[in-house]
């Protein structure tokens, strides 16, 4: 193998590692300081979707302060990235997903509150890694199936800060872009078009839906035939 190109360095400090959800399961993080004020500036927690998507998509691609960009070989600075002005948690939620262990079965069988949960059990990790950031404001963010991480995350917080004998989180919000809220309104409208650009299904089965008037979109009021006999029939087969 040839000689890889030197990447860009880090402005900040940069930090990766795991954080504790029991003996057997660990999230895999990525923490990069403010480059403006790393002491006053927001913890802002980021996840990607899916379910099962690595949120070092965003780091690498999306947000962080280092890019590899489509169709490119070389890691370069990304001129816009978030921890700019804020300190920037990124989580690989759940268990399995990206580097993020569990040992057993079990660890590995999800719903979104179990999620939530474990998410909520690596933040208290992380600040007892970096005790030094429990003073400020604290966002949740993500986009995609975040958007059901997200609040089910910040509910968690919300629900521990109301405990008398409780160590407040100083929560500020939460941030989502692109989000899924329910999978009937927001993602099994897209999965036939979603599926067919990855060559999961064939084209005939995409043209089903478009021609027998299958497709819904989440309105109520949008005319769709999607419970009658040859629309179930298709989408049982997708």
């Amino acid at each position: 193998m040839g000689n890889l190109p030197d990447a860009p360095e880090f402005t900040t400090a940069t930090y990766s590692g795991f954080l504790d959800v029991t003996t057997t399961k660990r999230l895999h993080y990525v923490f990069a300081e403010s480059e403006t004020d790393p002491v006053n500036d927001p913890v802002i927690i980021w996840f990607n979707g899916g379910p099962g998507c690595s949120s070092m998509l965003a780091f690498m691609q999306e947000n962080g302060p280092l890019a590899l960009d489509d169709g490119e070989t070389e890691i370069k600075t990304n001129p816009f990235p978030w921890n700019k002005r804020a300190n920037m948690l990124w989580l690989e939620s759940p268990a399995g997903v990206g580097w993020s262990v569990g040992e057993t079965e079990a660890d590995l069988s999800h719903t979104d509150l179990t999620q939530s949960e474990d998410a909520f059990a690596a933040l208290q990790s992380w600040y007892e890694k970096f005790p030094d950031y429990k003073a400020n404001g604290l966002f949740v963010s993500g986009e995609s199936y975040a958007g059901i991480y997200v609040p089910y995350l910040t509910w968690q917080i919300y629900e521990h800060n109301k405990k008398d004998d409780a160590e407040k989180i100083n929560l500020q919000g939460m941030m989502v872009g692109n989000g899924c809220t329910d999978w009937n309104y927001d993602t099994n409208p897209a999965l036939p078009e979603t599926l067919f650009n990855f060559n999961i299904i064939p084209k005939r089965l995409l043209d089903d839906m478009n021609n027998n008037n299958c497709k819904f979109y989440g309105d109520p009021t949008f005319p769709h035939d999607r419970n009658s006999p040859k629309c179930l029939r298709t989408w049982a087969e997708i």
